[in-house]
């Protein structure tokens, strides 16, 4: 008797398959995101500014850009994952993101060994701020958005570190804050943008 033929199973995407990282070598600095966030981005433009120090605070920046096949930056079309080297033996302090009126807003983030990790919708310049060596050891966890973070963890290796984010968030306005921090941060605001202004007219 005639027998149906075997239809073979449609092959089913995996998390693997549907994300892309961005990577740029020489700074370490990665993005890693789904095609529809990502968009027409197909790789990075990174310029760092390494070691700096303002007021005795050590911070290193990153002026990070997503660049189309025609060399055109373009911005993502949604959140997606952003991961900047820290330097040996430092922990994070705080993650701040230069916002187009050249204010700092602070960033939920996480920290490994190696690495700070938060979630981005949008590129412009970042600041890595350590913390003083007498101050704690211990590493930033802030809660993460599950879902994107399950998706990152899917595509590493066993032996590399997991890939916590969390969403931005608007620098807290509290009452308690030193003189001191307040100047250091409108200080932090003027060099970020200074530095990467002067670099991007030499561009």
């Amino acid at each position: 008797m005639p027998t149906n033929p075997v239809v073979p199973d449609k092959p089913v995407d995996t998390p693997a398959s549907t994300l892309r990282i961005l990577q740029d070598k020489e700074t370490g600095v990665a993005v890693i995101g789904r095609p529809s966030e990502l968009g027409a981005a197909v790789s990075l433009r990174v310029t760092k500014v390494l070691d700096q120090s303002l007021m005795e605070t050590v911070y290193d920046a990153y002026d990070i850009r997503l660049v189309d096949q025609e060399g055109k930056e373009v911005q993502p079309k949604g959140a997606v994952l952003v991961r900047l080297p820290v330097q040996t033996g430092k922990v994070a302090d705080q993650v701040y993101y230069v916002t187009t009126s050249k204010e700092l807003q602070a960033l939920n983030f996480s920290q490994t060994d190696q690495y700070v990790e938060f979630a981005t919708s949008h590129f412009s310049i970042y600041a890595v701020v350590y913390k003083s060596a007498n101050e704690s050891s211990e590493l930033n966890q802030h809660p993460v958005t599950k879902e994107l973070t399950s998706v990152v963890r899917s595509t590493e290796q066993p032996n590399q570190a997991d890939k916590p984010v969390s969403e931005a968030k608007e620098l807290p306005n509290t009452g308690d804050s030193s003189n001191r921090n307040l100047i250091f941060l409108a200080s932090l605001s003027l060099a970020l943008s200074s530095v990467f202004y002067l670099k991007t007219k030499k561009r």
